[in-house]
């Protein structure tokens, strides 16, 4: 019991000596703490800049393309995810972030935008 009771004053000890944010901050510097993909696709929807320019008029071309009946496929949005990434780099830029985004990323990248918006476009929201 008593042993357990040393342990126990030993971590509270530790503990207050610890920064809150240690417990969110990655080990490794290499390693981004958030989803670059994720964030790169909350950046083309809120930045007003790159939507009112870039996002927007993509969005009413595809839907029209989708209104005619004409089925694309997710690697169309590539360009404008190539973009993004590169405004989104300047914009925030980080020691650890890659400079380019993998083949893989582009991929899940566009998969998410063309998933997201073919549901938008059935919902009506662009109607």
């Amino acid at each position: 019991m008593e042993g357990t009771l040393l342990v126990m004053q030993s971590m509270v000890k530790e503990m207050d000596k610890m920064n809150p944010l240690d417990i969110t901050r990655k080990k490794d510097k290499d390693t981004l703490d958030f989803d670059l993909i994720e964030d790169v696709i909350y950046f083309m929807n809120n930045d007003p800049e790159f939507y009112r320019k870039t996002y927007f008029p993509f969005i009413h071309k595809f839907k029209s393309y989708i209104d005619a009946g004409r089925r694309l496929k997710p690697v169309v949005f590539a360009p404008m995810c190539k973009k993004a990434f590169d405004l989104y780099q300047n914009k925030f830029p980080q020691e650890s972030m890659h400079l380019e985004l993998s083949k893989s990323d582009y991929k899940d990248m566009c998969g998410k935008l063309h998933e997201k918006e073919m549901t938008n476009i059935k919902e009506g929201h662009y109607d």
